[in-house]
């Protein structure tokens, strides 16, 4: 697979999004807009829509215009804004866009500073603000809940390749998403997911656990107390899929594993890197 730029992928997402009469703004912000951009930053992207709602019906289509879409995750949606994560065919798993689309910069004020990418010259139309759609069922879904996990693996390679202390909070999420769904397996599979675990609760599934599972828990959380940040890692994302395609078999709904396919092999060959280059 042919990887493209970062810069590459930042022209080619202005132009498509600025031929658009109801976008006002496109903005950066994060390392973009600190000057602080290296192998390992995304992109993050606020597109500011007059009409959000047809904005967003147009999204999908313009992404693909740049790239076929492999994979997103919906972080969150309401009536005012959105907020996603993309990863395009050809491009690095770094090179992730986190694209959050709303009708003015200032819903996004706490993410300042920014630095624009465009901004319109022509008066907005003369409609009224749109409202985005109900998205709680994409939200909701278990590939979405999946796609969370998977979107972790470059935030927690990248914190390795940096030396940023991240990556304890990157392993740390992985493995409370871990013991749910192990709890889950255990006791009763549930919709909406089960969120992370009281006390008593990891008691409860720490006393019930499987021989063979607590010989795999080993190697994320050892009782010696000293876990391989990386191998724990890589081992508890693996067993997420695994256990999300048998929650999606045994309740009888849709999972979408391909983008897992793209990113373990990924996440493998980054950790081997790492380790190479230490």
């Amino acid at each position: 697979m042919t990887c493209h730029s970062r810069s590459q992928l930042c022209g080619a997402l202005r132009e498509v999004f600025s031929s658009w009469p109801q976008v006002s703004g496109i903005h950066v912000f994060g390392r973009d807009a600190e000057g602080l951009v290296d192998a390992y930053s995304d992109i993050d992207l606020v597109i500011c829509c007059d009409d959000p709602a047809r904005g967003y019906d147009q999204l999908h289509d313009g992404l693909a215009q740049v790239a076929p879409i492999v994979g997103s995750y919906l972080i969150h949606a309401d009536a005012a804004e959105l907020a996603q994560m993309f990863m395009l065919d050809g491009y690095s798993p770094y090179q992730k866009i986190d694209l959050s689309l709303v009708s003015r910069l200032e819903q996004k004020a706490v993410f300042a500073p920014f630095r624009a990418l465009y901004v319109r010259s022509s008066p907005p139309a003369s409609h009224g603000i749109t409202t985005l759609p109900d998205l709680a069922s994409v939200k909701n879904s278990l590939t979405n809940q999946l796609h969370d996990v998977l979107f972790s693996i470059p935030r927690f390679t990248k914190c390795l390749f940096r030396g940023e202390r991240d990556m304890y909070r990157r392993w740390h999420g992985v493995a409370e998403i871990l013991a749910a769904l192990l709890y889950e397996s255990c006791f009763g599979w549930s919709m909406p997911a089960r969120g992370r675990l009281a006390p008593q609760e990891y008691k409860r599934l720490f006393h019930h656990l499987l021989p063979s599972d607590a010989e795999q828990l080993d190697r994320i959380q050892p009782l010696d107390g000293r876990p391989d940040l990386c191998d724990g890692f890589v081992h508890a994302v693996q067993w997420i899929v695994r256990l999300y395609q048998t929650k999606a078999a045994h309740m009888n709904l849709p999972l979408d594993t391909s983008l897992a396919d793209r990113l373990l092999p990924f996440l493998e060959q980054e950790i081997l890197r790492f380790r190479q280059r230490s």
